[in-house]
């Protein structure tokens, strides 16, 4: 996970002894995902979060943190951080093996949980 404030922010806490979700994210995150293979060339990423209070939006980007995003999903503020939903943009077709990064904005910290993500073919 790359902050570009607080060098405390944690990032990745278990969820259960299986299972770690993407948390403490902040305004400007930037959270890495390493090597994702896209042999299949799917043509949307899901994304499952847990909603918070405000809205928060989050681009997925290839390779490099601050390259252009393939996808952007617009999360809306209506949660308590406990319940769950899962979101889905449309993104380009790719192939290869790429870094998947997601980048964060919003108006305070704590924005959103991740609990999984996925690439798929509609």
């Amino acid at each position: 996970v790359s902050n570009t404030g607080d060098e405390n922010n944690k990032g990745i806490k278990a969820d259960s002894p299986i299972k770690e979700i993407l948390t403490e994210i902040r305004n400007g995150d930037a959270a890495a995902f390493k090597y994702i293979d896209f042999t299949d060339e799917p043509d949307s990423a899901k994304v499952n979060v847990f909603l918070g209070s405000k809205p928060v939006s989050n681009d997925i980007v290839l390779d490099n943190s601050w390259g252009r995003p393939i996808g952007k999903l617009n999360i809306p503020g209506n949660g308590d951080g406990k319940t769950s939903q899962t979101f889905a943009c449309k993104i380009p077709k790719v192939k290869g093996v790429h870094a998947v990064w997601f980048r964060f904005w919003g108006e305070y910290d704590d924005l959103v949980k991740i609990d999984s993500f996925s690439f798929i073919k509609q």
